[in-house]
């Protein structure tokens, strides 16, 4: 068990003034039998009106609006979460969680074979192999890059990483679901995956190829990033440019 001080900042800043901007964020980690949130402060710059709601993986969302005009929005959320995972989450399958998605889907030529051993060694192998299929390079790929590109290309980052190792569980009729969170250290979020037994939730990160423990926070699941998106929303802007910065801190 360990206690995990952590800061998610994001700052959006625009080449013209925006208004009427509408949000949905998330971005506060989950509370369930692996970690809990000891405590948490949220800032939201301009403020505007928002409310938190969980959505239908039980994850928790805030949406907002900020109608003054501004050129510059930003969130920043920071606390403590006890995490312990020698516990497993045991919440119920989501039946979506059974089926492929556009961005999981798994094609003949993906060549990865589940080993005839114990659940979480099955996991754990897999895991492996797509470490090992894959070159580790930001930038080769976008949120929108399918499991299938991802693996023709040989690269990606960890959502990459995350949406093959999740094609080969469904094409085994294996539940399983992407986890989107952070890390120990300073960067961005990171994501991996947990696979269903029936029973409990075996997360391993194949980024990484290793067993996700306690220096992980969980901020979000789902059957893929959609899912899982931090923080998306719309705004009225014409000819407006762009520009997203984000600092993940754990320690």
């Amino acid at each position: 068990m360990r206690i995990l001080d952590f800061q998610y900042e994001m700052k959006l800043t625009f080449s013209n003034e925006i208004k009427d901007q509408f949000f949905q964020l998330r971005c506060l980690p989950l509370d369930n039998e692996v970690q809990h949130v000891v405590d948490h402060k949220i800032k939201i710059f301009p403020m505007g009106i928002y409310s938190t709601t969980k959505d239908g993986f039980g994850n928790t969302v805030l949406s907002g609006s900020t109608l003054e005009p501004h050129k510059q929005f930003s969130f920043n959320v920071s606390g403590k979460v006890e995490v312990d995972s020698d516990k497993f989450c045991t919440d119920r399958c989501h039946p979506l969680y059974r089926y492929e998605t556009e961005l999981t889907k798994y094609t003949d030529d993906m060549d990865f074979v589940l080993i005839d051993d114990t659940f979480e060694n099955i996991i754990k192998d897999l895991s492996a192999q797509v470490y090992y299929a894959l070159e580790y390079k930001p930038g080769c790929t976008t949120f929108s890059t399918t499991a299938y590109e991802a693996y023709k290309l040989k690269k990606g980052v960890c959502q990459d990483y995350a949406h093959i190792t999740l094609a080969v569980l469904h094409h085994y009729h294996i539940p399983c679901r992407y986890v989107a969170g952070m890390m120990l250290g300073e960067g961005a979020t990171h994501a991996w995956i947990e696979a269903y037994d029936g029973q409990r939730w075996y997360a391993y990160d194949p980024t990484n190829n290793k067993k996700v423990d306690d220096t992980y926070i969980a901020l979000a699941k789902g059957r893929d990033w959609k899912d899982c998106c931090i923080d998306k929303g719309i705004f009225d802007g014409k000819d407006t440019k762009q520009k997203l910065k984000v600092k993940v801190k754990v320690k």
